[in-house]
C-alpha cells in the first residue's frame, strides 16, 4: 500500500478504484448522505460502530506522525 487517507466521494467516481483493489471501502457504503461536498454527522449519531470505527482510525494516524 503506497499511503492511507480519506476520500468521501460518489460511488460513480471510485467505482473503478475499488473494483481494482487501489482503494478500499473498510466503512462499507453506508453513511450520511448529503448532496454536494460536504459531509457532516449530528453529534447525536457520533458514537455508533462506524463513526466511532473511523474517528479512532483517524486520531491514531494523526498520533502516529507527531
Amino acid at each position: 500500500m503506497d499511503g492511507m487517507g480519506v476520500c468521501p466521494a460518489r460511488l460513480l467516481l471510485v467505482r473503478r478504484a475499488l473494483e481494482m483493489g487501489t482503494l478500499v471501502a473498510f466503512l462499507g457504503f453506508q453513511g450520511v448522505r448529503v448532496n454536494g461536498g460536504m459531509r457532516g454527522l449530528p453529534k447525536s449519531r457520533a458514537d455508533l460502530p462506524k463513526p466511532r470505527c473511523f474517528q479512532d482510525w483517524l486520531f491514531a494516524e494523526l498520533a502516529g506522525r507527531e
